[in-house]
């Protein structure tokens, strides 16, 4: 998922804070036939940031790191 939709581990973590499923992003994903549509990484950057105020969240974990319950 991460990589058909060019996404790194920071926009993941960020959709994730958002509330956005990560398994059903790809139902808000830009595509060919949409091109008023801004990318997902943007738009996720987008959302934060009018959310949360910031650009990138301070800490950030990687799904992996999740599972294991892992803070860096």
């Amino acid at each position: 998922m991460r990589k058909r939709y060019q996404l790194s581990h920071a926009h993941i973590f960020m959709a994730r804070e958002l509330g956005i499923n990560t398994r059903k992003i790809g139902s808000i994903a830009h595509d060919m036939q949409q091109p008023l549509k801004a990318r997902l990484p943007i738009f996720i950057e987008d959302l934060y940031c009018k959310r949360f105020g910031r650009e990138r969240p301070e800490v950030v974990l990687t799904l992996e790191q999740i599972a294991k319950g892992l803070s860096q």
